[in-house]
Protein backbone atom coordinates (compact mmCIF):
# COMPACT_ATOMS: atom_id res chain seq x y z
CA UNK A 1 0.00 0.00 0.00
CA UNK A 2 1.58 3.42 -0.68
CA UNK A 3 0.66 7.15 0.74
CA UNK A 4 -1.62 9.33 -0.95
CA UNK A 5 -1.61 13.35 -0.21
CA UNK A 6 -0.58 12.28 3.55
CA UNK A 7 -3.29 9.34 3.94
CA UNK A 8 -2.65 5.82 3.44
CA UNK A 9 -4.52 3.64 0.92
CA UNK A 10 -6.87 1.49 2.61
CA UNK A 11 -6.68 -2.15 1.17
CA UNK A 12 -10.58 -2.99 0.11
CA UNK A 13 -9.60 -6.19 1.53
CA UNK A 14 -8.60 -5.07 4.82
CA UNK A 15 -11.78 -2.64 4.99
CA UNK A 16 -14.26 -5.37 4.30
CA UNK A 17 -12.59 -7.75 6.74
CA UNK A 18 -13.30 -4.72 9.23
CA UNK A 19 -16.72 -3.97 8.27
CA UNK A 20 -17.15 -8.11 8.69
CA UNK A 21 -16.00 -7.93 12.25
CA UNK A 22 -17.31 -4.70 12.98
CA UNK A 23 -20.83 -6.71 12.08
CA UNK A 24 -20.04 -9.62 14.24
CA UNK A 25 -20.00 -7.46 17.39
CA UNK A 26 -22.36 -5.69 16.83
CA UNK A 27 -25.14 -8.29 16.54
CA UNK A 28 -23.35 -9.90 19.38
CA UNK A 29 -24.47 -6.70 21.62
CA UNK A 30 -27.24 -6.15 20.19
CA UNK A 31 -28.33 -9.86 20.76
CA UNK A 32 -26.45 -8.80 24.34
CA UNK A 33 -28.83 -5.85 24.44
CA UNK A 34 -32.17 -7.54 23.68
CA UNK A 35 -31.41 -10.70 26.37
CA UNK A 36 -30.95 -7.58 28.76
CA UNK A 37 -34.20 -6.24 27.77
CA UNK A 38 -36.12 -9.44 27.94
CA UNK A 39 -34.55 -10.14 31.64
CA UNK A 40 -35.53 -6.91 32.83
CA UNK A 41 -39.29 -7.39 31.40
CA UNK A 42 -39.25 -10.78 33.32
CA UNK A 43 -38.14 -9.12 36.44
CA UNK A 44 -40.86 -6.32 36.02
CA UNK A 45 -43.33 -9.19 35.93
CA UNK A 46 -42.27 -10.54 38.81
CA UNK A 47 -42.10 -8.02 40.63
CA UNK A 48 -45.98 -6.97 40.03
CA UNK A 49 -46.54 -10.44 40.82
CA UNK A 50 -44.62 -10.14 44.48
CA UNK A 51 -46.31 -7.29 44.48
CA UNK A 52 -50.06 -8.53 44.33
CA UNK A 53 -48.84 -11.62 46.82
CA UNK A 54 -47.70 -8.70 49.24
CA UNK A 55 -51.12 -7.01 49.39
CA UNK A 56 -53.20 -10.28 49.79
CA UNK A 57 -51.16 -11.71 52.69
CA UNK A 58 -51.09 -8.30 54.40
CA UNK A 59 -54.76 -8.27 53.78
CA UNK A 60 -54.95 -11.86 55.49
CA UNK A 61 -52.81 -10.58 57.97
CA UNK A 62 -55.13 -7.34 58.65
CA UNK A 63 -58.63 -10.00 59.02
CA UNK A 64 -56.37 -12.39 61.62
CA UNK A 65 -55.29 -9.77 63.41
CA UNK A 66 -59.12 -8.33 63.43
CA UNK A 67 -59.75 -12.20 64.75
CA UNK A 68 -57.30 -12.45 67.12
CA UNK A 69 -58.78 -9.07 68.98
CA UNK A 70 -62.45 -10.40 68.73
CA UNK A 71 -60.92 -14.06 70.16
CA UNK A 72 -59.06 -11.43 72.77
CA UNK A 73 -61.89 -10.11 73.95
CA UNK A 74 -63.87 -13.09 74.35
CA UNK A 75 -60.66 -14.06 76.74
CA UNK A 76 -62.15 -11.18 78.85
CA UNK A 77 -65.68 -12.03 79.47
CA UNK A 78 -66.33 -14.48 82.19
CA UNK A 79 -68.31 -17.90 81.61
CA UNK A 80 -71.46 -16.20 81.77
CA UNK A 81 -71.08 -13.80 79.47
CA UNK A 82 -69.62 -16.01 77.15
CA UNK A 83 -72.54 -18.29 76.83
CA UNK A 84 -75.25 -15.03 76.79
CA UNK A 85 -72.82 -13.96 73.54
CA UNK A 86 -72.76 -17.28 72.13
CA UNK A 87 -76.63 -17.52 72.43
CA UNK A 88 -77.43 -14.44 70.82
CA UNK A 89 -75.22 -15.54 68.16
CA UNK A 90 -77.18 -18.24 67.76
CA UNK A 91 -80.36 -16.51 68.20
CA UNK A 92 -79.24 -13.98 65.40
CA UNK A 93 -78.30 -16.81 63.02
CA UNK A 94 -81.90 -18.08 63.29
CA UNK A 95 -83.70 -14.98 62.60
CA UNK A 96 -80.90 -14.62 60.06
CA UNK A 97 -81.90 -18.25 58.63
CA UNK A 98 -85.85 -17.64 59.03
CA UNK A 99 -85.80 -14.18 57.51
CA UNK A 100 -84.05 -16.29 54.32
CA UNK A 101 -86.58 -18.73 54.35
CA UNK A 102 -89.42 -16.23 54.62
CA UNK A 103 -87.63 -13.88 51.30
CA UNK A 104 -87.87 -16.92 49.85
CA UNK A 105 -90.75 -18.28 50.26
CA UNK A 106 -92.90 -14.92 49.48
CA UNK A 107 -90.02 -13.96 46.34
CA UNK A 108 -91.01 -17.39 44.74
CA UNK A 109 -94.81 -16.81 45.01
CA UNK A 110 -95.97 -13.97 42.73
Amino acid sequence: MGYRGGVRAVNSKNFNAAEKHFEKKRVQMQKQINDYIKYSTNLRHEKAELEGQVRTLQADLEQHKEWIDRLLTYTELDIGDIKKACEKDKQVAGTLKSLNFLSGYFGGVT
